[in-house]
């Protein structure tokens, strides 16, 4: 994702709300049906060098943002495990890389998970703009306002 600028010329508006959505979609697809209900608090989500920064005015709400839904692997440890094997010399796995249907059939989110991203998406009207095909990432795309509504935000 290239990260918009903001009129004062930084780019953390964007990044934190993509983290903030990291954070969100991976509650959302573990069960956490309380997330919707109650606003929660992030603590340690904002890099200090921008933590301290002075608001520079609200973002226009008119404004588009592409930004990226990404899901956890369905087998953190079993990647792990591959991409260690693939790049150890002394691994019999050793430089035996996986095709990407096999990667998606290992470590991929369960295609129901994907699709229920790709729905809640939809319904706080966003517009999706990439289905990748190893359902890691949802590419959507959506105004400000939509944005804010959505995560209980204020863009600025």
């Amino acid at each position: 994702m290239t990260p918009a600028r903001s009129a004062g010329g930084g780019m953390w508006c964007v990044s934190i709300t993509r983290l903030w959505l990291i954070v969100w979609a991976w509650c959302l697809l573990a069960g956490a049906s309380a997330f919707a209900a109650e606003h929660q608090i992030l603590h340690g989500h904002t890099p200090h060098a921008v933590g301290n920064l002075p608001p520079r005015g609200r973002l226009d709400g008119a404004k588009r943002l592409q930004l990226e839904f990404t899901l956890p692997s369905r087998d953190p440890d079993g990647l792990n495990q591959l991409l260690h094997d693939l790049y150890d010399p002394t691994s019999p796995q050793y430089r035996h890389f996986i095709t990407p249907e096999q990667f998606t059939a290992r470590f991929a989110p369960a295609e129901q998970n994907y699709q229920a991203l790709v729905d809640f998406a939809k319904a706080h009207g966003f517009a999706v703009k990439t289905r990748h095909s190893n359902r890691l990432v949802l590419s959507v795309e959506g105004p400000v306002t939509d944005i804010e509504k959505t995560f209980h935000v204020t863009m600025r």
